[in-house]
């Protein structure tokens, strides 16, 4: 039997198609890009250039831009005349046995594939190039607005007039094409497994400190404990496997979706209604639109993760005035506010400080000099014997209620100003350091320092393991 080219085009064939089959077989959605890199100045042009790509089409062939091709470029301003938005397509001619599928001239559109001439060295030696007949994929580029009959294709982008003034394309970013890899494509990468790690990241690490503050462990059994430290466990364990798919090269669409997918499962327990919500089905050919949706589906059930629930602003300090501005939310009855001291003093030494009404007033920022001047009433502050839970517990940390009552004139100038400060008297302030918020204190014979903040604590709701329930033992009306 003599060989003949059919010979070799069959088992080239064969070998292509087995190869296709067992990636088909054993790895789901083994299509679309691996990366891409369009030139911005071109698309600023209206003009679409691929300047590298790499890429798989759905019949399982490969394509390297610019290793094995080149691509034309293509002329934006009359297809976003005509629509909005415009899809890019990587297409290539379909394989038929029937015709020819190589052609020399780039003008034959019906041709897979166009012969060229390459220099070959002889690898071994490095020398003796000779030129050898290749033959190479007959790619281009197509818009939405053509015709694909007779093509493979694979979209690649999605171009859209930008919403800025200066009119010029941009990549839509709420289209991401089919990927073979999430970080060939950034705007996926970032905008969802990147934001979802820095999101989640943030709330474990407010739980955690809050668990770590009260030296909360799985023996305690204080309302709310149980639920921070599962809260604080499930966190941990999808932070942990979501940072590693961030930082590997290569992971999939496919198997990040179920991650997330997975997370959805483990935060749902912890909703207001308990019960697994829906989770949009993977689209390959649309990665945009079921990430982005299960994105925010994560993100609405972390907002439903419990966190401390208060709102925390530091005095600043101006001479022997501390001042903090106020929110006007803050005064309605739905919330306490309380003054958190912080003090190398001890707990009795500071509230000596705070009770004997000769060392320092408190009122509006306005009326504080004045209050500590004439020597006048200010605003009462009550030690709090037990803090609401939400509030961060430390050794050298006291705190304080503000006696909230439109009956008293202080308070109404508070209310008015928006504003709180304590006026401390010239003979205990003796320095302040850089930070401007802590000031060097004299006071019985010790030196320490000392900073206010003031912490506005919203009362409590259902589920929510750190509220707080006003009673009798939490906030003592008498010191």
């Amino acid at each position: 039997m003599f060989l003949a080219p059919q010979h070799y085009q069959l088992a080239d064939r064969f070998s292509a198609q087995t190869l296709q089959r067992d990636i088909d077989w054993t790895r789901p959605y083994g299509w679309g890009i691996r990366d891409i890199e369009v030139d911005q100045e071109s698309l600023a042009n209206h003009r679409f250039l691929v300047r590298q790509l790499r890429a798989r089409l759905p019949g399982g062939e490969v394509l390297s831009v610019p290793d094995d091709t080149t691509l034309p470029v293509i002329d934006l301003r009359s297809c976003l005349q005509k629509d909005a938005t415009v899809r890019i397509f990587l297409a290539v001619p379909l394989h038929h046995l029937a015709r020819a599928n190589v052609a020399e001239s780039p003008e034959s559109i019906e041709a897979r594939y166009l012969v060229s001439n390459a220099e070959v060295p002889d690898e071994n030696l490095g020398t003796d190039a000779r030129t050898v007949q290749v033959r190479r994929l007959n790619a281009r580029l197509l818009t939405s607005q053509e015709d694909h009959a007779g093509f493979e294709t694979l979209p690649i982008a999605q171009v859209r007039r930008s919403h800025r003034s200066t009119s010029v394309p941009e990549i839509d970013p709420t289209y991401v094409p089919p990927l073979l890899a999430c970080d060939g494509w950034q705007p996926l990468h970032a905008e969802v497994l990147g934001r979802l790690t820095e999101h989640l990241g943030r709330k474990r690490s407010v739980l955690q400190a809050q668990a770590t503050s009260r030296s909360i462990d799985f023996d305690c059994a204080g309302q709310g404990e149980r639920l921070l430290l599962e809260q604080l466990r499930v966190l941990n364990t999808i932070t942990a496997e979501l940072a590693v798919d961030i930082q590997a090269v290569g992971i999939p669409p496919f198997f990040a979706y179920r991650q997330l997918a997975s997370i959805v499962g483990q935060l749902s327990v912890f909703a207001s209604e308990i019960g697994l919500p829906t989770i949009p089905a993977y689209n390959h050919d649309e990665l945009g639109k079921c990430f982005f949706k299960l994105r925010d589906l994560i993100e609405q059930q972390l907002d439903e993760v419990a966190e401390p629930r208060y709102e925390q602003r530091p005095f600043m300090a101006e001479g022997t005035l501390l001042n903090v501005e106020l929110a006007p939310n803050w005064f309605d009855e739905g919330h306490l506010l309380l003054v958190g001291v912080r003090s190398s003093l001890d707990t009795d030494e500071v509230e000596q400080l705070f009770r004997s009404g000769r060392f320092l007033k408190v009122g509006s920022r306005d009326r504080a000099n004045e209050l500590y001047l004439q020597g006048a009433a200010g605003l009462k502050l009550t030690r709090v014997g037990h803090p609401p839970r939400a509030l961060p517990l430390s050794t050298n940390v006291s705190y304080y209620l503000v006696e909230k009552d439109e009956a008293l004139g202080e308070w109404r100038e508070v209310m008015h100003s928006l504003t709180l400060a304590a006026r401390f008297g010239e003979q205990v302030v003796i320095d302040h350091l850089p930070d401007g918020q802590t000031i060097v204190v004299n006071f019985q014979g010790h030196t320490s320092t000392l900073a206010l903040s003031l912490f506005a604590v919203p009362k409590a709701k259902a589920r929510v393991p750190f509220g707080f329930e006003a009673s009798s033992t939490d906030i003592p009306l008498t010191v």
